[in-house]
């Protein structure tokens, strides 16, 4: 019976765990990059050895992102992941990416603006598998792999 009795006491005894807190309101109109992409268009990039019909073929993909792991055509999937954030130009992120001329002007007219998030997905589970950079502007992305840019809106 003691046993019994010391088991309710200690179980009295324990601290609760304090309620959760709801997560903070998102502004009306702001777009996360946590959910899912779909491919609507591409550029290729000047420095790309891909051909035209290889980018068309990736039209209609998704690229699923939540808080902790990404899939996409390019990259494959990834169970576990760190995600890291910045604000860019997006005259730098173009200049990096090879985007001159005609194919910087046929994303700025997609959406890209002249400031852009930078979020970099690095899988934590597997080294094999390479990081999704994704150029996020309002309710737009951007996302570039071999040399192709791909012009993305939300699911």
């Amino acid at each position: 019976m003691r046993t019994s009795w010391f088991a309710v006491l200690l179980f009295a005894c324990t601290p609760k765990a304090p309620p959760m807190k709801p997560p903070p309101p998102v502004a009306e109109g702001a777009v996360t990059v946590t959910h899912p992409w779909v491919i609507e268009n591409h550029i290729i990039a000047g420095n790309s050895s891909m051909t035209e019909g290889d980018a068309i073929l990736m039209h209609g993909r998704t690229i699923e992102i939540t808080a902790s792991s990404y899939r996409s055509p390019f990259q494959g999937g990834c169970d576990s992941s760190t995600t890291d954030q910045r604000t860019r130009s997006f005259e730098d992120v173009a200049a990096e990416v090879d985007l001159a001329g005609e194919r910087r002007t046929t994303a700025k007219n997609f959406g890209m603006t002249a400031t852009v998030t930078e979020y970099r997905l690095a899988c934590t589970s597997s080294t094999r598998t390479p990081p999704l950079v994704m150029f996020v502007a309002g309710k737009r992305a951007m996302t570039c792999f071999s040399g192709i840019c791909y012009l993305l809106t939300p699911a």
